[in-house]
């Protein structure tokens, strides 16, 4: 499931397939109260997978330079290809004394994938003058060269795109781009003019590029917490990863009405790329944790690995999907349409009891819950701390409806509601007084079968609406208890439940060096 190397966190993450097996690279930092050698600390971390969901630690592949003065910092994040019977690792090189003021891109290369060296005259791309910002103009000091993403020219060699400024004097948004340059032996790269000038964003970085259904697609993570506002079609999001799209891979890249892949309000999903897979494309993100595994906790941009989302094209835009490769890790079956649901006798609702009984069972294995002056739950007996609920809502009349989980003793849960009024899907939390609240614009319709479903792996809990991810972001409140069918003002009917347990590892609570 979620991954980790063990007293670590991953932050940016970045794939390379090679027959079968997966190598990811990534950036990662110590853990809270693991004792370890702060040296690993800064070096690149190194897994590889036969599955995208279970991953096998290697040592790390790539320390600080401490004989190169522009590379004797942790590199950062960049890229990987193989090619040619060799892997070519590419990074961001950065000098001591800095956080993210110079950059450039270097290359380490490897026979096997495993040992890496670093390429003799490093670095092999800095900003070219003619388009870009360098470290004398415009911000003097300043020079934006890094997460190098390639992807292969259809005429022949590569295109690399990367995190870039433009030299003009502007306004700092308008500075921002995505560099362009092109290569025929993945060493020597001749730049072009930018694939994506926004005109908007304060920053984009972790470029991805890739082709998909005949086009190509450009994500960037971007947010309101680099330094400007109304970003995102969705106006509830405020930190994602945006995408756009182009008819050849050089761009230029235009974004479209609908620009989200992945959104929330509260730092939800971070660091995001993709991998070929068997023939499809997944994505995978850092789910990002608070420290302290608590939510009072800082709120960090680093964590683990997600599970893999399948990448499609879908309603004309670019959607990332529910993957069952995590279903690898189911271990038993609560609730399927040979095992009903089961009432729990307890129907109260946080301190007060339910007066008489909102919900019919009209036909097996159909439950149907009426209420419009406000909300009840109708509580299952089936306890589940991590695994998949799965349900078809139909909201016949009136406002919303969907489902409560982790129902604690006292009628406290989480919940996600599907709400046709304000056409969102909602998370949101009964019956406690923390107002923690995520929300996405949702196809929410009435008199339509909706597939809800709710993946809680740990603290990370991920929504679905038809098998679209909305909602992905952690929470440590609920981590057990019992789910329930949840109706607000209105009468909806629930059937085709499917409830799974997963096994799931939780890295911070084994990150404590023993």
């Amino acid at each position: 499931m979620n991954y980790s190397p063990k007293g670590y966190y991953v932050w940016d993450t970045w794939y390379m397939p090679v027959e079968g097996l997966v190598h990811v690279f990534h950036l990662q930092n110590l853990r809270p109260s693991f004792n370890s050698d702060l040296s690993e600390n800064r070096q690149l971390g190194h897994a590889i997978s036969r599955d995208l969901v279970h991953w096998e630690t290697c040592p790390p592949v790539l320390a600080p330079d401490p004989s190169n003065p522009l590379d004797n910092n942790q590199p950062w994040t960049g890229c990987a290809i193989w090619y040619d019977s060799k892997a070519y690792l590419y990074y961001t090189m950065r000098p001591l004394g800095t956080l993210v003021e110079e950059q450039r891109i270097g290359l380490a290369i490897s026979q096997d994938g495993y040992t890496f060296q670093r390429y003799s005259t490093n670095p092999i791309i800095e900003p070219d003058t003619r388009w870009y910002a360098t470290i004398d103009h415009p911000i003097k000091g300043m020079q934006d060269c890094r997460d190098l993403s390639i992807v292969a020219d259809p005429k022949g060699g590569w295109f690399g795109l990367y995190a870039a400024r433009l030299r003009k004097d502007h306004e700092l948004p308008r500075l921002n781009c995505v560099a362009c340059v092109h290569s025929y032996d993945l060493i020597h790269w001749n730049h072009l003019s930018p694939a994506f000038v926004p005109n908007k964003y304060c920053v984009t970085e972790v470029v991805d590029v890739f082709m998909l259904d005949g086009l190509y697609y450009l994500t960037l993570l971007t947010g309101h917490n680099y330094g400007n506002h109304g970003l995102f079609s969705d106006p509830f999001v405020t930190t994602g990863t945006i995408y756009a799209i182009a008819d050849q891979p050089q761009g230029p890249y235009h974004e479209l009405d609908d620009n989200v892949l992945l959104g929330a309000n509260h730092f939800g999903p971070m660091s995001a790329r993709s991998v070929l897979f068997n023939g499809n494309r997944y994505l995978l993100y850092t789910d990002h944790e608070r420290i302290g595994a608590t939510d009072s906790g800082v709120s960090a941009f680093i964590g683990t690995i997600s599970t893999p989302k399948k990448l499609v094209t879908k309603s004309g835009g670019l959607k990332a999907l529910y993957s069952d490769l995590i279903e690898s890790d189911i271990t038993d079956v609560l609730v399927s349409s040979n095992k009903p649901i089961v009432r729990s006798l307890n129907q109260w609702r946080n301190w007060l009891p339910t007066l008489g009984d909102y919900w019919q069972k009209n036909q097996p294995g159909v439950y149907t819950g009426e209420m419009f002056s406000g909300m009840d739950i109708f509580h299952t007996d089936t306890n589940l701390d991590n695994g998949i609920l799965e349900v078809e809502v139909t909201i016949e009349q009136g406002i919303a409806a969907g489902l409560a989980f982790r129902i604690n003793p006292v009628g406290e849960c989480g919940t996600v509601l599907l709400d046709a009024d304000r056409k969102v899907i909602e998370y949101q939390e009964d019956g406690c007084f923390d107002i923690f609240r995520e929300i996405r614009q949702a196809p929410v319709s009435i008199g339509k079968p909706m597939l809800l479903r709710v993946v809680l792996r740990g603290e990370h809990i991920e929504v679905y609406l038809d098998n679209v991810l909305f909602l992905a972001f952690p929470r440590y409140r609920y981590l057990d208890g019992k789910f329930g069918l949840l109706i607000d003002r209105s009468r909806s009917s629930f059937r085709n439940f499917r409830v799974v347990r997963l096994a799931v590892n939780i890295p911070w609570k084994e990150s404590k060096s023993t």
